[in-house]
């Protein structure tokens, strides 16, 4: 097991800041991204309980550890520096409108992978949704990527162009 000491002295840790809306209250922090993960939603799907932000870029100081479970949504406030990019052909995005236990209720984009469906991937084992260009209706909020918690979605409907 790794120590703190191991974790804040190891150069394979990188930290992107994001905004977490929990279901009592929203955290702006630095969620750590170890060497082997990618992207912020691999941390999220991750068999973890918790997803940990740290107060600062450095993982030193204060912290919050976050069951995932009261996770409604995670906005990338920037981009990891390993940012995966879709190849041509990789797959679709499908025009979705999400509706929250809390009576929110949102509109943006999830990626198909080619020769799939958008059930599927709605419901396959991850825990988060992956939602691009989302805007929350009724808001002028408006997101270029959400990671949006399956649990505390409601309803899920397949939209088409000019739809909300």
């Amino acid at each position: 097991m790794r120590t703190s000491e191991d974790r804040l002295s190891s150069d394979s840790m990188e930290y992107v800041k994001v905004r977490i809306n929990a279901v009592s209250r929203r955290f702006v922090g630095y969620l750590s991204l170890p060497e082997d993960v990618v992207r912020i939603s691999e941390a999220l799907n991750s068999p973890l309980p918790y997803v940990v932000i740290y107060d600062d870029e450095t993982g030193a100081g204060r912290f919050h550890a976050l069951e995932k479970g009261a996770i409604v949504y995670v906005e990338a406030l920037e981009e990891p520096d390993n940012t995966y990019v879709l190849q041509q052909g990789a797959g679709t995005f499908q025009r979705v409108r999400i509706d929250f236990a809390q009576n929110a209720r949102l509109v943006g984009e999830v990626f198909v992978p080619a020769n799939s469906h958008v059930c599927n991937v709605i419901n396959d084992s991850r825990p988060f949704l992956n939602v691009r260009n989302a805007e929350i209706l009724g808001t002028v909020e408006h997101y270029d990527f959400l990671a949006v918690s399956k649990r505390h979605a409601t309803v899920i409907e397949g939209l088409d162009d000019g739809d909300i």
